[in-house]
């Protein structure tokens, strides 16, 4: 149970304090509390223990959580992200740990603050600068953060820190420079007349109309703020500048914008420190204590294959159906469907957003033709576009990321890899090729999403390591925290095999998931998972064991070589495989289909004919 609240509301100015509760959907809503209903506060929050709860600081003179009716309250607060409370020039007078290694601090004064005040302190301890200003909400202590998969409880850390004096503080803390409001036209005029004769070149820019077709923004842009910077603008002064021009593409990201800022001036930095900062791509390195970090276990949708805030890459030849597979568990994703057990984790149905981004196959015709015949309830829940994108275009890059910010997607799409890479991008060349995909590792971890990459399998002659198969550069299996291939059966031309060639930290999983596509007069196909067996990546893509056909007739002379190496008696597992390729270099997927045929025996390493087997009639191909 709370501490703090409604204990710092009683202290403060005000007639009605605001709770919040974010629910299991991400639903957020705002409760009101007048003076006399306090005694009803920890009653609400005992009964909201599925809920994330936060609670706005001050007081508010009249019923709604707006800044023109926010009363200023008896202490700062901020949030404080990663920055430990201890490690703090002003160490808080109350300290909260919101969950594993990050906080929040409220300074107790002696007299009511001002919101610039509070601003300066955020900025000066270097917080969420987004968690200084009036109606913000802070987690409430005693309560459940459900954003992490260990679901930590709100800590109140301390409560007897020093109290300070507005008048001591007004004389510590550094002014921030204000940027006057973007939305005002006559700021930027104000700014611009304040350094027109050191930035007179840039003024056909400023003052342009319409963008001319093929320029490219981001170049001009950056160009622009070394030039404002140089001549002396602050970081707030060009920010107002430029937002309200044609070249901001950030119009809906301020914070993206300021970010885009931020990082010119860092790289200006550096080059005055005597370091060369575009090696370090304009950061600034920023050394942290291993124990304040808060760790992230893997949030998995689908195990091994999708987690939250990964990217995946599924591979495989032309008709091996990857797009097929991808879009069944896009489908289980939209309706919350179950998925099978593939490899000693048992998957909890998740339902959410899904984003197909296909320039290979038809909308209508395949991929509506493969959803409605496979049962797809949630179409509002599966969103496709046959739009040419690529990664590496600015404008394109973000569209794609606004897309993202509006559904929240759980799965994104892209199917395949060279539709979206770039046209001037060799995917044999790493650095051109990870420089355009980086963004997709950024757009998962910024969206909490799994975002999977299709793209097909080339042949190397000599090379049997799965993770040299894929199509490109080594280094684009090095950026996805997974991939998997896909494969169809040498035996049944219906039957599919997903091997996974990565997952850190395990490497190859010994474990193979099979599913299968019925066909059925009409439809686009009937999807099945089967059941797992045991294989590896390796096994799957040699291109000797790639380009083994016969269909059943390889099944039943598998079946036939098996019986005979195990005519005589229990073999060691790794035996009968050293003994099955000197015999026709049966692929392994093959072996266990043939041993699954056969009825073996498998116990403590060894293989065994079932007892009571002879010659026996023919095994027919499943």
């Amino acid at each position: 149970m709370s501490a703090l609240f409604p204990a710092l509301w009683r202290k403060q100015q005000g007639n009605y304090f605001f709770l919040a509760t974010k629910n299991e959907e991400g639903e957020f809503r705002s409760h009101c509390f007048a003076r006399k209903d306090f005694n009803k506060v920890r009653e609400f929050i005992k009964n909201h223990p599925k809920h994330d709860v936060y609670a706005c600081p001050h007081g508010f003179r009249d019923k709604f959580r707006r800044k023109s009716s926010a009363v200023p309250p008896n202490y700062l607060y901020a949030d404080l992200d990663e920055v430990h409370p201890n490690s703090c020039e002003l160490v808080p007078t109350i300290a909260l740990e919101s969950s594993p290694g990050r906080f929040v601090g409220y300074w107790l004064v002696d007299e009511p603050i001002t919101w610039e005040l509070n601003q300066r302190l955020t900025y000066h301890l270097g917080a969420d600068k987004g968690g200084w200003d009036p109606t913000q909400v802070l987690r409430v202590d005693g309560t459940t953060n459900f954003k992490y998969e260990e679901e930590p409880k709100v800590r109140l850390l301390w409560d007897n820190g020093p109290v300070y004096t507005i008048a001591g503080l007004e004389n510590l803390l550094p002014q921030v420079d204000a940027a006057p409001s973007s939305d005002d036209p006559s700021a930027a005029l104000a700014i611009y007349k304040k350094y027109q004769k050191k930035i007179a070149e840039l003024r056909p820019m400023l003052f342009r109309e319409k963008i001319p077709p093929g320029t490219d923004r981001s170049k001009v842009l950056f160009g622009a703020y070394h030039k404002l910077l140089s001549a002396g603008l602050s970081t707030d002064e060009i920010y107002t500048l430029i937002s309200g021009t044609v070249w901001n593409k950030f119009k809906n990201r301020p914070d993206q914008l300021r970010k885009e800022i931020d990082k010119a001036a860092a790289k200006r930095l550096g080059k005055a420190n005597g370091h060369d900062a575009g090696e370090m791509n304009g950061a600034i390195i920023n050394f942290k204590s291993i124990g304040l970090l808060s760790r992230e276990r893997t949030d998995w949708i689908f195990h091994p294959m999708l987690a939250r805030g990964e990217l995946t890459i599924i591979e495989g030849d032309p008709g091996n159906a990857k797009s097929y597979v991808m879009e069944m568990l896009g489908k289980a994703i939209a309706d919350g469907d179950e998925l099978p057990i593939w490899y000693n984790y048992s998957n909890k149905p998740v339902q959410g957003m899904v984003l197909l981004f296909d320039a290979e196959n038809s909308l209508r015709s395949t991929v509506k033709g493969r959803l409605e015949d496979n049962g797809l309830k949630s179409t509002d829940n599966f969103l496709v576009s046959d739009d040419a994108l690529q990664w590496n275009d600015p404008d394109h890059a973000q569209a794609i990321e606004a897309e993202f910010e509006k559904h929240r997607p759980t799965l994104a799409i892209f199917d395949t890899m060279n539709a979206f890479v770039g046209d001037t991008v060799n995917t044999d060349r790493g650095n051109t090729t990870l420089s355009s995909m980086r963004p997709l590792k950024e757009w998962a971890k910024k969206y909490n999403c799994s975002i999977v990459v299709i793209r097909h399998l080339v042949k190397r002659r000599g090379d049997t390591r799965a993770i040299h198969a894929g199509q490109g550069n080594v280094s684009i299996g090095g950026l996805a925290r997974i991939v998997i291939s896909v494969h169809r059966s040498a035996e049944d031309a219906s039957h599919f095999i997903m091997a996974v060639v990565k997952c850190n930290p395990v490497g190859q999983i010994p474990n193979l998931m099979t599913f299968d596509i019925i066909e059925k007069k009409d439809t686009e196909g009937i999807f099945s998972w089967g059941k797992t067996m045991e294989g590896r990546a390796d096994d799957l893509v040699s291109p000797k064991k790639r380009g083994n056909g016969g269909g059943g007739d390889t099944h039943q002379a598998a079946c036939d070589v098996l019986r005979d190496i195990l005519g005589d008696g229990p073999m060691k597992h790794k035996a009968v495989q050293r003994a099955m390729d000197a015999r026709g270099g049966f692929p392994q997927t093959t072996i266990f289909r043939a041993a699954e045929s056969l009825g073996i025996v498998k116990k403590d390493g060894y293989w065994s004919l079932p007892e009571g087997t002879d010659d026996g009639p023919e095994v027919q191909a499943p």
